[in-house]
């Protein structure tokens, strides 16, 4: 399993939104990545321990931030739907 917190203190880019559904199945993290550029992913999430499995779902990807933040907001939508 990749442990996105590592990921995130070595990541020279500030700018990230994180969700997890209401429901606590899914974890949806927007960042802005050294090799695609911004891009939206979810992942499963057990509710009860919080444990997450990093083998993506769904992803998106985008042109800039305003892109990515509206995307990350409809994957929200999209994934608290299947909740």
């Amino acid at each position: 399993m990749f442990d996105l917190d590592f990921m995130n203190k070595e990541m020279t880019y500030e700018k990230q939104k994180k969700h997890i559904t209401a429901n606590g199945k899914y974890f949806i993290s927007t960042n802005l990545t050294w090799d695609h550029g911004w891009e939206t992913m979810v992942f499963s999430r057990n509710p009860d321990s919080g444990d997450i499995d990093y083998s993506e779902l769904d992803v998106d990807r985008y042109n800039d931030q305003n892109e990515a933040y509206e995307g990350h907001d409809i994957m929200i939508q999209k994934w608290e739907a299947k909740s």
